[in-house]
């Protein structure tokens, strides 16, 4: 654990949401305990449409490819995935954007934790970044779930802002903003099943020096695992996707990673 967040065993982008909520749980998920879900296979699959969309400008070729790619997501509902997709075509917000990055891996660092001389390395892909009117900003694509957009936004806060920051790096120009595509609400009904969408883009509501100052809670967190402590925040929402799957199991857990 001295080594986590290093250059050797870096953290990815995905996983800082889980790092903030409980830090054993992104432990854990790194160490290779965790699995696929369908819920996050249907995810891959919209995502692997919507990439081959943006690079090749053709919606038959991209069905196509998600189709063909079945192997790499086969919990996946396709139904859904193509659904979804079909939407997420139809919008000339999409069909139209100028894409600037797609499915982008991204590399940043962070300084090294308080009284620790190792920097954080953070890892990851960006699904999009657009620019619009001159203005960059970087976008991830949600799929499921059962938060709304807004809640969306703060619990994927530190994610985004990795990425904002990543891709910023990347192009050496600043990416002003950060949101999510939450490709559920084209599916919206109202009370009577008739279809009424929801927004779909979601904007978040800092700015790129935001975007620095909450990856900056990262650099605490990492300071601790590596000294040897690792909080666990056990609630509801915390374990349901914690792959020591129960408080009895992840305590086992901490235990044997020598935690104190």
């Amino acid at each position: 654990m001295k080594l986590f967040g290093s250059e050797v065993c870096p953290i990815r982008a995905s996983r800082l949401p889980d790092l903030l909520r409980c830090p054993l749980n992104a432990v854990l998920e790194m160490i290779g305990e965790d699995s696929g879900s369908p819920a996050a296979d249907t995810g891959s699959a919209v995502h692997k449409a919507a990439a081959a969309f943006h690079q090749q400008k053709d919606f038959a070729a991209a069905m196509r490819v998600m189709r063909d790619s079945l192997p790499e997501y086969p919990l996946a509902d396709l139904g859904t995935a193509e659904q979804q997709f079909r939407y997420y075509h139809g919008d000339p917000r999409n069909s139209e954007a100028n894409v600037i990055l797609c499915e982008q891996k991204v590399r940043l660092t962070l300084a090294p934790p308080e009284g620790d001389t190792t920097p954080i390395t953070i890892t990851g892909q960006t699904d999009q970044v657009r620019e619009a009117r001159g203005v960059l900003t970087v976008w991830d694509i949600k799929t499921g779930g059962v938060m709304e957009g807004d809640e969306m936004l703060s619990y994927a806060a530190a994610q985004l802002a990795a990425y904002q920051v990543g891709a910023s790096v990347l192009l050496g120009r600043k990416v002003a903003g950060a949101g999510i595509i939450r490709t559920k609400d084209y599916l919206k009904q109202d009370k009577n099943k008739d279809p009424k969408p929801g927004p779909v883009f979601w904007h978040a509501p800092w700015t790129y020096e935001d975007a620095v100052v909450l990856l900056d809670e990262v650099r605490r967190i990492v300071g601790e695992i590596r000294r040897g402590h690792c909080r666990v925040s056990p609630s509801a929402e915390n374990c349901r996707y914690c792959p020591a799957a129960s408080v009895a199991n992840c305590l086992t857990r901490r235990k044997s990673l020598s935690f104190v």
